[in-house]
């Protein structure tokens, strides 16, 4: 669903909850004004009050995040290990990683505990859970990947679902995996209860690596420049939509969606290339755009908060964290904390949310850190 530029022009754009410096735009003499380093006179901003010239160090600090309580946790990982791709809550918070070896972990009461290794040399790991067990799908730098199980304290791996292919995404019900692989963008579904693998169709190129599980039981995914496609379950069949991921004109090609999440009655996803928000209503078949969170491209991950509002985390390499929640889009700032050392958090594979509200955020870089935000409201 392309925009146009009359669509562009009406929309209302997220607010940061943080000055962009301390100074704006405006220009003007006055009290509370000085001059840049140009001779140009900068007029303050209504709220904020300017005694002195002002250098980066002076402004840079709001753009962190100020809402809220940041904290992160080191994972005793090594480095080149510990970039985290994926998380789900289920009573604790379960990871794995990404690297020379895939670790899965767990985090409870404060620690982080390393369950063992998966794999080795892989770019990804999807991490889902059903049936009461972990499973865990990779995608290795070279070869096929597969599925694993990781029940009553024991690895076991369970298949490769298409030869010479690493698995791209994958979700679960109760019953069942579904899956992707990365090439040839096969769906595939393993049932956990006959440990029986069936390979369904390969979806139209070409495809974003995305799946999601809707409330009524059926998965959704997006292919064929853009477009949704969705997996019955009660008939067991693929149905291509008419319905199309939202993307700047002329620029549908570039597109693919990053991530895709479900929650009650929509489906919410971000793009890659032109780092979009879109809601789409399961009842209704309507698709918004909810515009971009920032000035940047990749909507790397997404999440529900109990409280129902959307948090994500957006942009190219140093990554802001955004809310979304009753039509306001804000975008809260760079990650950061200062204890037990100072540390920023440049980029992001994973989330997940809580049952008190708080927010996991996988870092996904050389040496990572598991983030975790929490709401002051």
């Amino acid at each position: 669903m392309p925009l146009n530029e009359r669509e562009l022009e009406q929309r209302s754009w997220p607010q940061a909850d943080f000055p962009i410096g301390q100074e704006v735009v405006g220009r003007g003499p006055g009290e509370n004004s000085y001059y840049d380093d140009s001779g140009i006179m900068l007029q303050a901003r209504a709220g904020f009050i300017c005694t002195k010239k002002l250098y980066p160090q002076d402004y840079l600090e709001s753009c962190y995040v100020q809402a809220g309580n940041v904290e992160a946790v080191a994972l005793p990982l090594p480095a080149e290990e510990c970039a985290i791709t994926s998380m789900v809550y289920s009573g604790r918070l379960y990871g794995t990683t990404a690297g020379r070896r895939v670790h899965l972990f767990v985090y409870a009461n404060g620690q982080i505990s390393n369950l063992g290794v998966i794999e080795e040399n892989c770019r990804k790991s999807i991490l889902v859970v059903a049936d009461g067990g972990l499973y865990i799908g990779t995608k290795p730098e070279n070869g096929e990947g597969s599925i694993y199980a990781y029940r009553k304290n024991r690895l076991v791996k369970l298949m490769s679902p298409v030869t010479g292919e690493g698995v791209a995404s994958l979700t679960a019900d109760r019953e069942r995996l579904y899956g992707l692989t990365d090439r040839s963008g096969t769906f595939f579904i393993y049932h956990l209860a006959e440990r029986r693998l069936e390979v369904k169709e390969e979806v139209e190129l070409p495809f974003s690596p995305v799946l999601a599980l809707a409330s009524t039981g059926d998965v959704y995914g997006v292919s064929g420049w853009n477009k949704l496609f969705k997996y019955v379950k009660k008939d067991e069949k693929m149905v291509k939509l008419d319905v199309q991921i939202p993307t700047l004109k002329g620029r549908e090609m570039y597109n693919r969606v990053e991530s895709l999440i479900c929650h009650g009655d929509y489906l919410y996803g971000g793009t890659n290339a032109d780092g979009w928000l879109f809601r789409f209503s399961l009842k209704r078949a309507r698709m918004d755009s909810l515009g971009k969170p920032l000035n940047q491209p990749y909507i790397r991950c997404l999440a529900v908060a109990t409280d129902g509002a959307l948090y994500g985390i957006a942009g190219r390499d140093c990554c802001h964290l955004f809310r979304y929640g009753e039509g306001d889009l804000r975008d809260l700032g760079i990650l950061r904390v200062t204890s037990p050392r100072l540390w920023h958090g440049y980029r992001f594979a994973a989330m997940a949310a809580g049952r008190q509200g708080e927010i996991y955020l996988g870092e996904a870089d050389r040496i990572s850190h598991l983030f975790i935000y929490r709401n002051s409201v």
